[in-house]
């Protein structure tokens, strides 16, 4: 390799190939926060709309509770009750966008919910098809607080996560249930994460538009430098080499 390639290389290695590693581990560095702040920021808005169901059904609970300590006639009259409308308002309320509240018995029989067709069936029925439902429900048919996460089959076939939170009302044999699907809550934070990628892969070729053009730019400058320098010492090189073959007359 004579003098002019390496000097060309040198000079293209210390420009180009600095300005390509700090480019890579800038976009990762960036991609890196980007998905962090969005994970966290999904658990956060995730958490909170579990503690906003939560409290839903805590609402509801006490709100029934006073209802029925108001209307003790009701307690031993299923029908008179399932036909009372207001009381159907304050067991039947809405969950975030599309969720609800129902009232069921400790028997799993319900009483009031936002799918009519529910209203007088018996819920073991999704024992076998919604297993992680039924054992949330399951649960509180004691009278013990529950919630978590459960699968809910869309009529498309699909599967969205949903939350549901179970309360006993007190001094009765009822249930209320809060339940909607948990990713109203951070849907917002997903609209944020494809504009925060689609900001990400603009600014990824931007580093290799300006990368490439530097490159250019450092190629050229590596090619006249490298002519420049190299120039003047082949010229030495070849009056040395002159000389040490007895050609004294090829030295200027």
């Amino acid at each position: 390799m004579n003098i002019r390639t390496r000097l060309f290389l040198s000079f293209l290695f210390l420009t180009a190939l600095p300005l390509a590693v700090v480019g890579y581990v800038g976009l990762n560095a960036i991609q890196r926060v980007s998905e962090l702040t969005m994970d966290e920021s999904t658990q956060r808005m995730k958490d909170l709309g579990q503690t906003s169901i939560r409290q839903k059904a805590l609402d509801v609970a006490a709100q029934l509770q006073l209802y029925f300590e108001a209307h003790p006639e009701l307690l031993t009259d299923p029908a008179k009750m399932m036909a009372d409308k207001e009381l159907a308002g304050v067991a039947v309320q809405s969950v975030g966008v599309t969720g609800y509240t129902a009232l069921y018995d400790s028997k799993g029989i319900v009483y009031f919910h936002s799918n009519p067709k529910l209203i007088g069936e018996d819920m073991h029925m999704f024992a076998a098809t919604l297993p992680e439902f039924w054992a949330i429900f399951d649960s509180s048919l004691d009278g013990t607080i529950v919630g978590s996460y459960y699968l809910w089959k869309e009529p498309n076939g699909s599967q969205r996560e949903k939350y549901m939170e179970c309360v006993p009302v007190r001094n009765t044999n009822f249930r209320v249930a809060a339940t909607t699907y948990i990713d109203e809550f951070y849907a917002p934070i997903r609209d944020t994460q494809h504009k925060a990628r689609s900001i990400i892969d603009q600014t990824r070729v931007q580093t290799f538009v300006a990368i490439g053009s530097v490159t250019l730019l450092a190629l050229l400058i590596a090619l006249g430098l490298s002519s420049y320098i190299s120039s003047p010492i082949a010229a030495v090189i070849a009056a040395s080499n002159a000389v040490e073959a007895g050609q004294f007359s090829a030295v200027n």
